[in-house]
């Protein structure tokens, strides 16, 4: 059974994504709260300034993302997909491009049938 330290409480990383403080954060938690930001394209003092941590510690944070540290722990919140050796996880998160994407895609689906279905 995971310790407390490794666990991930997905409510917690949540609310540390909405930057909020007096929590108590697991280091897995953080973990997974700086991969999210990451992914999302944040820099490090944004990231920093948003989990109330230091420049430093997101960098400590980051290294455990590139050694898989808590790869196991990522992957059961579900969409975690390791990328190259050096690269950070690639987290699903329901962001404004993902939306985008999908959505050109349903379009020119629609496009296609619209054209080719009827005959």
């Amino acid at each position: 059974m995971p310790s407390r330290h490794t666990e991930i409480d997905e409510v917690v990383v949540r609310r540390l994504l909405r930057g909020e403080r007096g929590l108590s954060p697991t280091r897995a938690e953080l973990v997974a709260a700086t991969a999210i930001l990451t992914d999302e394209g944040k820099k490090a003092h944004v990231i920093a300034d948003r989990l109330g941590k230091t420049v430093r510690s997101v960098e400590r944070y980051r290294a455990d993302i590139r050694t898989g540290r808590f790869s196991e722990r990522l992957a059961s919140m579900g969409g975690v997909v390791p990328l190259a050796k050096g690269g950070f996880p690639g987290i699903f998160t329901g962001s404004t491009l993902d939306v985008l994407v999908v959505g050109l895609i349903c379009l020119c689906l629609a496009i296609l049938i619209i054209l080719f279905g009827r005959r």
